[in-house]
Formats: structure tokens, sequence, C-alpha cells
């Protein structure tokens, strides 16, 4: 995931929606591990997101029924559970960690949790393409805001300096910022 920081943001989301094509992909081929019932509502979730793209306004709620279906399914094909070591060996204290029961998965388990794991993987993605979109609405937003300030102040001053400028000469701006230049006009 670190690596994708590093890419423009135009390959960010190509890199995404390939991410959701090798899914739906996988989705197809997945005829013995799900129901029909449960096959067809992830194959019309995932293209959904592959046609309307992951920040549609609907793609939240394909992204949960997705990864609801790819986990129960996962659970479904649960075996049982293993305990294993998530620590490290210390010279003094011996083994100093937890014992996490990790679940033993069938075949069709696996397919499964590789394809759970991919579609956390493109959630993630969203994540980080979504916060970089609002970072650049953000950054633009200020800018603007910063060229708008700019303008009122100029042309106040020029009015204050020359009185040339009059209210209805003006280009439409907003109703606030036009109640700021009646303020400021010399009287």
């Amino acid at each position: 995931m670190k690596y994708l920081e590093h890419l423009s943001l135009e390959e960010f989301w190509t890199r995404t929606l390939q991410e959701v094509d090798h899914v739906h992909a996988q989705a197809e081929q997945t005829e013995r591990e799900l129901s029909a019932t449960e096959r067809n509502a992830l194959l019309q979730s995932l293209a959904s997101l592959r046609h309307d793209g992951p920040l549609a306004d609907s793609a939240e709620d394909h992204i949960c029924r997705v990864e609801t279906i790819l986990a129960e399914a996962v659970y479904r094909e649960t075996t049982g559970f293993r305990g294993v070591f998530d620590g490290h060996d210390d010279p003094d204290h011996g083994a100093v960690g937890t014992v996490r029961a990790v679940p033993v998965l069938s075949e069709q388990g696996h397919v499964l949790e590789d394809m759970l794991q991919d579609f956390r993987m493109i959630a993630a993605m969203r994540a980080a393409l979504s916060a970089r979109i609002i970072a650049i609405l953000y950054k633009v937003d200020c800018i603007w805001k910063n060229i708008e300030l700019i303008w009122i102040f100029m042309v106040w001053i020029n009015n204050c300096i020359c009185g040339c400028f009059k209210a209805d000469r003006l280009p439409e701006i907003r109703n606030g910022q036009r109640d700021i230049w009646h303020q400021h006009q010399p009287g």
C-alpha cells in the first residue's frame, strides 16, 4: 500500500479500477464457493463498482455488501481454529506476546479469504483515493477563497484611491462579499 502514495492521482485511480476488475474476474470463477444468490449479488455489486467507479455515491453500499458476503462465506468455510503465537522470544523473560486464534479454512475458504483480502485492499485504496481528492479540493477551495478576498480588497483599495468603481459595475460575486463592498464605499 505504501507505494500507492507515490502514484499520481490518475495512476492511483487506474490502479484502483484494475483491482476492482481483478476481484470481479475472481468472483466470476466462484461457482463452487458461493451460492447462486450470493454470487449474483456479489457480481452485481462489483459490476456497479466497475461501472460507476469506487467513489460514486452508491459505492459505499456496494463495498459493504461485497465485504459482508465474502466474510460470511469465509466464516462458513472455517473448519476450526488453531493457536498462533504473535510475539518474540526475549532472552530474559522467554516468549513475550499473545496466542491468537487463527481460523483453519477449507480449500474453498482459502479462495474466498484471498478474494476478501484483495477486496479489503480495494476498500483501503478507495479510502486513500478519497482522502487525496478531498485534500486537493480543500487546497483549491482555499486558493479560490484567497483569490476572492484579494479581488475584493483590490476593488476596495481602488475605490478608496480613485473612486472610479461603482458596485453596479462589479461582476457578480457572493452576497456576503458584495455586502463588504457596500460597507467600505467612501462616502
